[in-house]
């Protein structure tokens, strides 16, 4: 059984090697939120056939689906208060809020709405009728952008979508925000040159650690899944975490 002092100290390393994490408090508290509304799962009694597929390729035992949240509309208040404060406390010149279409947009609406901002979103291909633009609800006077996504993994989809923005617009992103950040390394080399902080409500090992307080995994399989967060690729093999 993981004791208290072990888990504390686990979560003080991550915080120290995680510094995406905007706040420890938030971290935890949305971490909880994944794990209870299961849009993020562990099954560790899959076989490597039935393991799910993500969008990079790799098959894991595990998945994020962050579009499950909005099942509870408590959590989904919470979370867009979250959102909120992180935007006033990290960005306080910002002046509009930008997402990504389509799982963005929902969460960027509701903090725009919040704050009094004016919300625009760009899509991953040009509209084909109409103005045929990549950026909707955009103005000229979008100067200061705080972009908002469910989730960020290696940074390429944000990475073009921020290309495509200063392709129609003048703008300067201030960051980007998310819920869970994976924190790869290359999210840096696609993110670094174009977008001022990166931060996030939660993090990868905060999940493992909303997951093992709830005995859903051990702390040794916590281990292994670290090491896979270490070498995220194709080619890493899960063997030692099956269940017999």
């Amino acid at each position: 059984m993981l004791t208290k002092e072990k888990l504390e100290e686990k979560v003080a390393e991550t915080n120290r090697r995680i510094p995406i994490v905007f706040n420890e408090h938030i971290a935890n508290r949305v971490a909880d939120f994944f794990i209870d509304t299961k849009s993020y799962i562990i099954d560790l009694e899959k076989n490597p056939e039935e393991y799910f597929l993500w969008k990079s390729g790799i098959r894991a035992p595990f998945y994020c689906n962050c579009r499950n949240i909005t099942s509870n509309p408590r959590v989904t208040s919470r979370i867009s208060d979250y959102l909120a404060e992180v935007v006033e406390d990290g960005f306080p010149e910002v002046d509009s809020i930008v997402s990504l279409a389509t799982a963005g947009i929902g969460w960027g609406s509701r903090v725009s709405e919040k704050l009094g901002l004016p919300f625009g979103y760009i899509r991953s291909a040009v509209k084909e009728h109409g103005i045929k633009k990549y950026c909707e609800g955009i103005t000229q006077s979008s100067k200061n952008v705080v972009i908002i996504d469910d989730l960020v993994a290696e940074g390429g989809s944000i990475k073009n979508s921020i290309e495509n923005l200063n392709n129609e617009f003048d703008t300067n992103i201030l960051g980007v925000l998310s819920l869970i950040n994976w924190n790869f390394k290359k999210m840096y080399q696609n993110l670094s040159n174009n977008v001022g902080k990166i931060y996030s409500l939660t993090s990868y090992p905060h999940l493992l650690n909303s997951a093992m307080r709830r005995n859903l995994i051990t702390e040794e399989e916590v281990e292994q899944l670290e090491h896979f967060y270490q070498n995220p690729t194709k080619e890493f093999s899960f063997n030692s975490l099956k269940r017999k």
